[in-house]
C-alpha cells in the first residue's frame, strides 16, 4: 500500500474566525446578543453562531464536521486598550486557554493557532523561491502593506499616539527588510564561499611553460 502523504497544514490557507471579523457582522455592545450564520475567513463554508455580550460573555458556534453535527463554546474575554480607546476582545481557546484574536479550523473543533501544527506558504517554498523572493518578492509585499496605508480613513496617530493597526503593519514591514537583509546576507557568504572554493580549484592547477 502507497504511504499517504502528510503535509503540514498551510496556516495561511485554514480557515478562521476572527475578532476583526466577527466584530463587523455582530454588536459587542454590552447585553447584547446576535446570531445567525457567519462565513469563514480564509476558506469556504460557514458556522452558526451566537453571540452573547452579557455579563460573562461567550461565544457558541454550530457547525457540521464530516456530516456531523457539532457544537462548541467558548469565553471573550477583554483588556483595556493602551490607547484609551475602550478594550480589547479576544477569543479564548476552549482547548488551551490561550487568548487569541482568530480561532483556527483543528479538526472538528477550532482553537489557538499553537494547535494547527502548520507552516505559512513562504515555509514551502523551495531555496531558489527563497533567494528570489529575497531579491524582488519581499520589494512587493512591503508595496502591499503601504498600500493598506494609503487607504482612505487609515490613521496612523490617534491623539498624539501610534495606532494600534499602524504599529501592526509597521512591524510587518520591519520583519520583512529584516528577513529580507538576512536572506541576502546569507546569500552573499554562500557566493563568497563558492568563489573561495572556485580560486583553490583554479590554484590546484599546475603552470605550464611553453
Amino acid at each position: 500500500m502507497a504511504k499517504i502523504a502528510t503535509f503540514p497544514p498551510i496556516i495561511d490557507f485554514t480557515p478562521y474566525i476572527s475578532i476583526s471579523g466577527l466584530k463587523k457582522w455582530a454588536s459587542f455592545e454590552p447585553n447584547t446578543r446576535s446570531e445567525g450564520h457567519y462565513n469563514l475567513e480564509n476558506g469556504a463554508g460557514s458556522v452558526y453562531i451566537f453571540l452573547s455580550m452579557g455579563e460573562f460573555p461567550y461565544m457558541e458556534l454550530t457547525y457540521s464536521y464530516r456530516g456531523r453535527s457539532t457544537r462548541d463554546a467558548l469565553k471573550l474575554v477583554s483588556i483595556p486598550s493602551n490607547l484609551n480607546l475602550g478594550k480589547v476582545w479576544y477569543f479564548q481557546c476552549p482547548i488551551t486557554g490561550k487568548r487569541c484574536r482568530k480561532l483556527y479550523s483543528v479538526g472538528d473543533r477550532f482553537g489557538h493557532l499553537s494547535l494547527l501544527d502548520g507552516m505559512y506558504e513562504q515555509q514551502t517554498y523551495s531555496k531558489k523561491y527563497r533567494e528570489m523572493w529575497a531579491t524582488y518578492g519581499w520589494e512587493l509585499d512591503i508595496g502591499k502593506l503601504r498600500d493598506q496605508m494609503s487607504q482612505p480613513g487609515f490613521k496612523k496617530y490617534y491623539k498624539g499616539k501610534p495606532t494600534k493597526r499602524y504599529l501592526r503593519i509597521q512591524k510587518k514591514i520591519d520583519e520583512i527588510e529584516l528577513r529580507a537583509s538576512m536572506e541576502m546576507e546569507a546569500r552573499m557568504k554562500e557566493l563568497d564561499k563558492e568563489r573561495e572554493q572556485l580560486e583553490k580549484f583554479i590554484n590546484g592547477f599546475p603552470e605550464w611553460n611553453f
